[in-house]
């Protein structure tokens, strides 16, 4: 072989990038005699690591292949961490901004609660919806008690008898229509 090729043969080792066949080569240029003067510090080493290839050949175990760390699943992990850290972000950037929002909307805003000052803006926030809602529902129930007075009123009016008028007042109450 030629020194050019034992000197590719030597790096691609030592980065750990040969094939098997490429190591047999190796070996089989240092047990020889014409090991050149510039890689004889390798021998020894190259004979040693001939002899242990043989007697895992003799032994009947596949010969082990060093372990490397995998640059792929290093990436991956970089990556799943990079991502997690962008949507970590987001999370804080989107809370500081539904913060500065609030802000926006009820500046100055507090509430009084048993006498205990509050001015938490989200729990505000959250006793104005509650607020809102339960007024919604007032509305809505006196909407329809309104609508229920209207109907009985019509109907009261649409009777032409004094008297079934006045028993049908009293059958809906006193006042000629229902309370709340």
């Amino acid at each position: 072989m030629e020194n050019k090729e034992i000197k590719l043969l030597i790096d691609k080792f030592l980065d750990g990038e040969t094939t098997l066949a490429e190591e047999r080569k190796l070996y089989t240029y240092f047990r020889s005699e014409k090991v050149s003067s510039e890689y004889l510090h390798y021998r020894d080493m190259f004979l040693d690591l001939a002899a242990v290839q043989q007697l895992s050949e003799h032994s009947g175990e596949p010969p082990k292949q060093p372990v490397r760390t995998s640059t792929v699943m290093l990436r991956r992990i970089i990556g799943i961490a990079a991502s997690l850290l962008l949507l970590l972000g987001v999370f804080l950037f989107y809370g500081q901004y539904q913060d500065r929002q609030l802000a926006k909307k009820y500046a100055g805003s507090y509430t009084i609660v048993d006498g205990v000052r509050n001015d938490n803006l989200h729990e505000i926030k959250g006793k104005l919806k509650e607020t809102f809602a339960e007024a919604d529902q007032i509305e809505k129930k006196v909407q329809s008690q309104a609508v229920i007075e209207n109907a009985e009123t019509e109907v009261l009016e649409s009777i032409d008898d004094p008297i079934q008028r006045k028993e049908l007042e009293q059958l809906l109450g006193s006042d000629g229509g229902t309370t709340l």
